[in-house]
C-alpha cells in the first residue's frame, strides 16, 4: 500500500490547542494539504482550553467537512506526551489510521510529497521525526500506545530517528514540507502569536522581500491563494 505523490493512504493529523492563533494556523496548514495532496486524509486534534469559548473556534472546520475532536492536557512539561495524547485520541475515535504524519499547526507542505522517503520509512515498519521536532511520521498504531505507557513507566520520550529532510525551516533549502516557527520574509511569527493581530494571510504580499527563499515564495503564494476561502467560510 504504496503513499501516493496526491497524498492516497496517507493520513495527515493536525495537533494543535484552543487558540485564535491555532485556528488560522491550522487552516492554513490543512489547506496546504487540499491543494498540494487532495487526496490525504486531513484531521486535527485540539488540547482543551479552560479559557477560550470552544465553540467559537474551527466552526471551519465544520463547513468543510474536516473532522477534529478535542483532547485533554496531562503534562504541562511533556510537549511528546501531549502530541502522543493527541494521536491516541484521535485514533481511538476512527478518524485517523497508520500510516500518518502528525503536524504542529504552523507546518506547511508547499509542494509535492517526497513519497519515496515516506513509503521507505512504511516499507521499515520504522517511525521518524524532523530535525525540528515539528513532524512525526508514525507508521503503526501500537507505537503511539507504547510510547505513552512508556512516558508514564520509564519516564521516557518516544524512541524515533531523525529525518533531516521531512520538514526545513522557510527559511532554509527548498522542501515540500515547511515550518514558518522562525518567520518567512518580513512576517515575523512570534509577534503574531497570541498578540490578537487577528489572521496575516490577507497582507501576504507585505511580507515579501528581495531575498526570499523558495520556500517562502510558495509559502506567501498558499497564503495569497487561501484568501478568498478563508473570506468565504470566517
Amino acid at each position: 500500500m504504496l503513499i501516493s505523490p496526491s497524498g492516497k493512504n496517507l493520513n495527515i493529523v493536525i495537533s494543535n490547542k484552543s487558540s485564535v492563533t491555532d485556528e488560522w494556523m491550522t487552516f492554513s496548514s490543512w489547506y496546504s494539504f487540499f491543494k498540494n495532496a487532495p487526496d490525504a486524509n486531513v484531521t486535527f486534534s485540539c488540547l482543551r482550553s479552560s479559557t477560550q469559548n470552544m465553540h467559537q473556534l474551527f466552526n471551519w472546520a465544520n463547513r468543510l467537512n474536516v473532522k477534529f475532536t478535542y483532547y485533554s492536557n496531562k503534562s504541562k512539561q511533556s510537549q511528546h506526551l501531549n502530541r502522543l495524547l493527541s494521536l491516541k485520541t484521535i485514533l481511538k475515535k476512527n478518524m485517523s489510521r497508520t500510516p500518518l504524519l502528525c503536524i504542529e499547526p504552523d507546518v506547511l507542505l508547499t509542494g509535492d510529497l517526497d513519497v519515496d522517503i515516506l513509503n521507505d520509512y512504511y516499507d521499515k515498519n520504522q517511525c521518524v521525526k524532523s530535525e525540528n521536532n515539528k513532524v512525526w511520521f508514525i507508521t503503526n498504531e501500537q507505537f503511539v500506545l507504547d510510547s505513552i505507557d512508556d512516558y508514564f513507566l520509564k519516564n521516557s520520550e518516544p524512541n524515533m530517528d531523525i529525518c533531516t529532510s521531512l520538514c526545513k525551516d522557510a527559511k532554509s533549502t527548498a522542501n515540500s514540507l515547511i515550518t514558518y516557527e522562525k518567520g518567512c520574509g518580513r512576517f515575523v511569527t512570534a509577534k503574531w502569536i497570541d498578540n490578537k493581530k487577528g489572521c496575516p494571510f490577507g497582507k501576504a504580499s507585505r511580507f515579501r522581500t528581495d531575498s526570499l527563499t523558495t520556500n517562502e515564495k510558495r509559502m506567501l503564494d498558499l497564503w495569497r491563494k487561501l484568501v478568498p476561502l478563508y473570506k468565504a467560510i470566517f
